[in-house]
């Protein structure tokens, strides 16, 4: 970082940290009805402080959430007491971390220190990101993992060397802990080792890297495992799919209905759920196994006999996830905060779509990093285009579209600059 922009950094960091413990305050009253309401994630959190153990119902061990997020909100309790205060300095300050880490590879990809800075400048204010930081939400410490996976792996390339390997592993081993939605970018981060090294070093790093992220994820795998007798990290993907290929999957996408609608008297449309749910198992885990096979079944049913309508729905589910228009329509869309927010969504993330489009044309991949960033725009676009799309799940790639909107923006403020030295110097020779 040069010298002339810490200070600029430190008090961007330090104003995006007060910004989001000021709003925290504000809205101190409904703190955990946000992101909580319809979630697990607080009773996790109680069960690891009082019982050891990750469950939502006490004595019945879960693997219906990812752990890394629900063990930050156990340590924040356990240290500062259950409140929202020790919720929001945690969030905030990783927020401040990840502006920071974005910098770093806004700075590593493009090597233009006031790129940088602007890239963190859009993150740190950014309307959409702020709001997450002060829910009960995961994405927060998503978007910090996955900026930091992104850092380490672009870091691989140049040193082809065991100790970076091993770090970006254990960095994409937290982050698919945090989120295992991050498994349809791992590969992309493969395929960029071969896109930017001869293959001979690409192979040695990519082994490294698998072998770390395996490590990291082999205790919580063999855990699930010693429950349910199969090796998975979470049980909620699987309705996720269900969730993409169902009667009801068009009608939600194409009115802007809320997912959860569809979860709605799931033992009613699926019998076998129901039945699931009313046998005595020898753990949650295992039933939840069981569900996770039901899911995924009658998700490939419904695609085998409608791949027509499967195929009419990838525009429709990939407009929903790049859309300007702020979707689904949340169930809480007559509160009085929810009437505007839609508004503030599209004023926000528009702008910032239009200059990351210019920006991606006008910065071609380079030799330091041949299009990391848009191989993850990809993946991810593949993963929502074939299960399901709207806008919040897009948050953790609006990070990195930033870096080329800020591209946009130093491009246009260096022609406008060069203008005016030129006009300047012209009058001066005159």
């Amino acid at each position: 970082m040069p010298r002339n922009q810490r200070k600029v950094v430190i008090g961007l960091l330090l104003c995006s940290v007060v910004l989001k413990l000021g709003l925290a305050w504000v809205m101190r009253e409904s703190y955990f009805e946000r992101g909580n309401r319809y979630s697990i994630i607080n009773p996790l959190a109680q069960n690891i402080i009082h019982r050891h153990e990750f469950s939502v119902t006490p004595g019945h061990p879960t693997a219906g959430h990812e752990p890394l997020y629900p063990l930050a909100v156990a340590g924040a309790y356990a240290l500062f007491g259950t409140n929202w205060l020790s919720l929001a300095v945690i969030q905030a300050l990783v927020a401040a971390l990840n502006g920071l880490i974005i910098y770093y590879v806004a700075l590593r990809i493009f090597a233009n220190p006031t790129l940088s800075l602007a890239s963190l400048a859009l993150f740190s204010f950014y309307p959409f990101y702020v709001t997450q930081s002060i829910s009960v939400t995961d994405t927060v410490f998503f978007c910090f993992g996955l900026a930091l996976a992104t850092l380490l792996t672009i870091r691989c390339v140049p040193a082809a060397k065991i100790g970076p390997s091993v770090l970006c592993g254990l960095g994409w081993g937290l982050t698919l802990l945090t989120r295992f939605s991050a498994v349809a970018l791992f590969p992309m981060a493969l395929l960029y080792f071969f896109l930017s090294s001869p293959w001979k070093k690409a192979v040695r790093t990519a082994v490294g890297v698998v072998i770390a992220c395996c490590l990291v994820l082999a205790p919580w795998a063999y855990r699930n495992y010693r429950h349910s007798g199969k090796i998975f990290i979470t049980s909620h993907g699987a309705i996720e799919v269900w969730l993409g290929y169902n009667p009801e999957t068009e009608n939600v996408l194409r009115n802007d209905i809320s997912v959860d609608t569809m979860k709605l008297d799931l033992e009613k449309k699926i019998p076998e759920i129901g039945r699931l749910r009313s046998e005595d198992h020898a753990s949650l885990i295992s039933e939840e196994a069981e569900e996770s096979r039901v899911f995924i079944r009658e998700a490939l049913s419904f695609a085998a006999r409608n791949p027509g309508l499967c195929l009419k729905m990838v525009p429709l589910k990939l407009w929903k996830y790049w859309s300007w228009n702020y979707n689904p329509v949340s169930p809480s869309a007559n509160a009085p905060a929810a009437k505007w927010w839609p508004a503030v969504y599209t004023l926000s993330y528009s702008p910032v779509l239009i200059l990351a489009l210019f920006g991606v044309f006008i910065k071609r991949p380079t030799v330091r990093s041949p299009a990391i960033l848009l191989l993850f725009f990809l993946g991810y676009s593949l993963l929502h285009a074939a299960l399901y799309g709207f806008s919040r799940l897009r948050i953790p790639l609006d990070q990195f579209l930033m870096i080329y909107a800020a591209s946009a923006i130093v491009l246009v403020w260096d022609a406008i600059l060069g203008k005016r030295r030129f006009e300047k110097g012209r009058r001066t020779a005159s």
